[in-house]
């Protein structure tokens, strides 16, 4: 596909009404500016690094409906991962693919979370 045909898919002639286009990047300003003038991209939000109580919240929604939720040890170990992840240190990307290695052990998840924050050398 050429650049233009991409300009196009947006919003020229072969473009469709009522769909939403999500665009991403870690460099926006190696983007060419008409892919990115106002009129194509209408709203434009910074996805940054994880918040403290965002990591909370990945945790705890991450294990909901597990034994440890039934038990009432799960709010415990969420508040247990927020002191110990770095306020915007890390990507919730990381962090998630840190609780899918523990995906039925939150216990285990929480002890092992130094490994995520400071990785061994190899």
């Amino acid at each position: 596909m050429t650049f233009a045909g991409l300009l196009n898919a947006l919003d020229g002639v072969a473009a469709q009404e009522g769909k939403l286009l999500f665009l991403t990047t870690n460099h926006i300003d190696k983007l060419d500016a008409a892919l990115i003038r106002p009129g194509r991209v209408d709203y434009r939000a910074r996805l940054g690094l994880a918040s403290k109580p965002a990591a909370r919240q990945l945790f705890a929604r991450f294990y909901r409906g597990g034994t440890h939720e039934a038990d009432g040890s799960l709010e415990a170990i969420a508040d247990g991962v927020a002191q110990r992840v770095p306020e915007d240190a890390l990507s919730m990307a990381a962090i998630q693919g840190h609780l899918m290695k523990f995906a039925d052990a939150p216990v285990e998840a929480l002890s092992k979370i130094d490994e995520l924050v400071n990785p061994p050398l190899d």
